[in-house]
C-alpha cells in the first residue's frame, strides 16, 4: 500500500499524535479520525487478486500453444473458474469499488458469478456475430476483457 497526501499535512507526526491534537482542540475522537482519514488517500496498486488474475490470464493464453493432456486439464479447470468468477469480479472492481469492499465474501461471490455469466454471454454474442466462436477466440476474448478491467483497476487504484 502506498499512502499519498491529498493536502499539505505534517508528516513527522504519527496518526495517533495528529488525532490527539484534534481531540485537544475540541473534536470528538471519531471526528478527529475522520478528519485525518480524509487528509490521506490510500492506493492499492497491485493486490493479491490482481496478481492471481494476471497469472491465470498468462496461463490461459500460453495453454493455447500447447496441447498436452496436463495443459488441457489445467486449461479446463482454470478456464471454468476464470470465466465464472474473475471476469465478473474484475468488472465489479472497476464499476463499484467502494460498494464491493463493504460486501461480505459470500455476497461478493454471488454478484461476481452473476456478472460473469452476463459478460460471458455478451462476449459469446459478439463473437458469434463477428468472427465466430472457437476455443481460441473465446479464451482470447475473455482474457482481453478481464485483463482490461484488471489493468484499469490497477492503474486507477482504489479511491
Amino acid at each position: 500500500m502506498m499512502i499519498m497526501q491529498k493536502r499539505e499535512v505534517e508528516t513527522s507526526k504519527t496518526v495517533e499524535q495528529m488525532v490527539n491534537e484534534l481531540v485537544n482542540k475540541g473534536y470528538s475522537e471519531i471526528e478527529a479520525i475522520k478528519i485525518i482519514h480524509d487528509k490521506y488517500e490510500i492506493e492499492n496498486k497491485l493486490d493479491f487478486t490482481s496478481i492471481i488474475i494476471h497469472i491465470s490470464s498468462l496461463i490461459l493464453i500460453l495453454s493455447l500453444f500447447n496441447s498436452s493432456s496436463f495443459i488441457i486439464s489445467l486449461k479446463i479447470a482454470l478456464g471454468i473458474f476464470y470465466s465464472i468468477f474473475f471476469v465478473g469480479y474484475a468488472a465489479l472492481r472497476i464499476f463499484y469499488p467502494k460498494e464491493l469492499k463493504q460486501l461480505s465474501s459470500l455476497h461478493t461471490l454471488g454478484i461476481s458469478l452473476a456478472t460473469s455469466f452476463a459478460i460471458i454471454a455478451m462476449i459469446g454474442l459478439l463473437l458469434n456475430f463477428t468472427i465466430g466462436i472457437t476455443i481460441y477466440t473465446g479464451i482470447i476474448g475473455i482474457v482481453i476483457l478481464t485483463e482490461t478491467f484488471n489493468i484499469i483497476y490497477n492503474l486507477r487504484g482504489y479511491r
